[in-house]
């Protein structure tokens, strides 16, 4: 498993109207890339649009606003981004404010970009925190487990993404799912560890960990101890996401 630590810290001594950006992991997944962006208000950049990708926007720290496809959303800590395909953003951050966010930018294949043309939501941008987000069950995580989907499977092709959180001590069972490629990044008071085949390796906040794909893999936290932490799963074929539908069951209650 490789991992690597995001760096939250990074602006500080830096000019008003800074903007860093670092690619995460790199050459990790194929197709995908994922970065950590710092921007030390007053600052607004405007991110051309791309017909080749969708984005998808993190908030990890501090707080901005993103204007997409006539909409704007705050942008803050524990928060998700889903900007339309094919069009520019905005992201704003004003003065003496700063914002560290994951850009997650997924390739889009000609079969995904006729997925796409088949489906109007995901020309809608769409925004909100993670406590907003709906809950489902899943039969590998306990019954005081919360689960949230923040990203559901099918809005862009291959990727969906939601977030686990529970107390120690507690498990996510061992597992395996051979069709698709999957990222674990720490959130707050994260403190577990993730087991895959013959590895092991501690989770903690703002580090981002890649899941071998095909591995068996579980997750564990100790007494005293917080998991909390997103999936981002990319799936290698359009087929492969009944799986996600099969495995999570809608939390109606």
């Amino acid at each position: 498993m490789r991992s690597e630590r995001l760096s939250l810290d990074c602006l500080t001594g830096t000019d008003p109207g800074t903007m860093l950006c670092e690619e995460l992991l790199p050459g990790e997944i194929e197709g995908v890339r994922t970065e950590l962006v710092s921007i030390k208000g007053p600052h607004r950049t405007r991110e051309p649009a791309d017909a080749d990708a969708c984005t998808v926007l993190i908030g990890l720290a501090g707080g901005g606003t993103v204007a997409a496809g006539g909409a704007v959303f705050d942008l803050v800590a524990e928060s998700i981004a889903r900007l339309p395909y094919a069009e520019e953003y905005e992201i704003d951050v004003a003065e003496g404010e700063e914002i560290r966010l994951l850009r997650i930018v997924k390739a889009l294949d000609a079969t995904d970009k006729a997925v796409v043309a088949d489906r109007p939501d995901c020309a809608a941008p769409d925004g909100k925190r993670f406590a907003d987000c709906p809950t489902y069950l899943e039969g590998i995580k306990s019954a005081k487990t919360i689960n949230r989907t923040l990203l559901r499977e099918g809005i862009i092709p291959r990727f969906c993404l939601g977030s686990v959180e529970t107390t120690g001590p507690d498990a996510v069972a061992s597992h395996e799912h051979p069709m698709l490629e999957q990222l674990f990044l720490g959130l707050r008071d994260c403190r577990c560890t993730v087991f895959a085949d013959d590895a092991s390796a501690l989770l903690t906040g703002n580090t981002l960990l890649h899941v071998p794909l095909g591995s068996n893999h579980s997750v564990t936290v100790a007494e005293g101890d917080t998991l909390y932490y997103l999936w981002f799963d990319f799936f290698e074929t359009q087929e492969g996401l009944s799986w996600i539908r099969d495995q999570h069951v809608v939390d109606e209650a």
